[in-house]
């Protein structure tokens, strides 16, 4: 894998447990008098202690804690209670799984169609419509963008519109998130120059995995930068089309810089704009000489589509 297609920050692989469970099976009697005991020790610490019946006259203490237990040091609370040292011997000590929350809840979604584009999680890779050549495949992540949010999808709806017309050959997706909306564009434009840009490590290597999965990974350049604070972003005029679904104020805040850096005629999609807000993001767009294309509505969010005076 080329050091090209990404700058973003490298840090050690996250660990993949969320703490240790310690488990003992005993008597309701001595599952009572352990629980409490172990809720006390200082060391080691547990987090929580919890009991509940396995069947008639067993049941399982459990204890968690971040790191893991060492046995001896829960020796003590076997002699303060009566427990013969045996039982000590019997305890399971177990890692607990990390487990992506987002990523589970979001298994079962359905795929979403906006525009040209199907966009689908592993789940439904096996459909007749996610083998089409504009399906984007994005598994709930750590970073935003699943096209089942309505700045996605608008963000999506908007990008199909914009290629019928123009066939841009150099896109920023600023703020990538998942890297759906790079990913887009690379199956809709075979000849594309595409650079994704996110503040975040995670955004910027799940975009690199997805953008991989899809195929897509030679032709999508990812980089960590602050908005348009990026040597690759400083040059004047350098993009036909921004992309850019992030938030109102930021939006606005960086209205000039989205002058500087799209090419003359040239057209940013602006998302992440709640309906309500996307007057005053449009004012200070128009205020930096940009004239007004389209407005795409979902729900209670707003994508724009302003175009770059000469």
């Amino acid at each position: 894998m080329s050091k090209d297609h990404i700058e973003c920050l490298q840090t050690e692989n996250e660990p993949m447990i969320d703490g240790w469970r310690w488990s003992l099976q005993c008597t309701l009697e001595q599952a009572l008098l352990l629980s409490d005991a172990l809720s006390e020790l200082e060391k080691p610490k547990s987090t929580a202690v919890s009991i509940y019946e396995q069947s008639p006259g067993i049941h399982i203490v459990d204890a968690y804690y971040p790191a893991r237990p060492v046995r001896h040091e829960i020796a003590a609370v076997f002699a303060a209670i009566g427990l013969e040292t045996p039982s000590l011997d019997s305890a399971e000590i177990a890692p607990i799984e990390k487990t992506n929350w987002v990523a589970r809840s979001q298994t079962n979604l359905p795929p979403v169609k906006a525009g040209r584009f199907i966009v689908h999680g592993r789940h439904d890779r096996e459909k007749a419509d996610c083998r089409s050549r504009t399906s984007i495949e994005i598994d709930a992540a750590e970073a935003f963008g699943t096209a089942h949010h309505g700045t996605t999808r608008s963000c999506l709806r908007a990008l199909d519109i914009l290629l019928r017309k123009t066939k841009p050959r150099n896109v920023l997706d600023l703020g990538t998130g998942t890297g759906i909306l790079a990913i887009a564009v690379a199956k809709a434009l075979r000849d594309a120059n595409i650079l994704a840009t996110d503040n975040d490590p995670v955004a910027c290597r799940t975009a690199l995995s997805n953008c991989n999965l899809n195929l897509v990974l030679r032709r999508i350049k990812i980089i960590q930068a602050e908005g348009f604070n990026h040597p690759l972003l400083r040059t004047a005029q350098t993009f036909d089309t921004v992309i850019a679904n992030i938030l109102a104020g930021t939006l606005k805040n960086l209205a000039a810089n989205f002058r500087i850096a799209l090419k003359a005629n040239g057209h940013a999609i602006l998302s992440g704009i709640m309906t309500e807000q996307a007057a005053s993001v449009r004012a200070t767009f128009r205020s930096h000489g940009f004239i007004d294309c389209r407005q795409l509505d979902d729900g209670e969010w707003t994508t724009l589509v302003m175009q770059k005076n000469p």
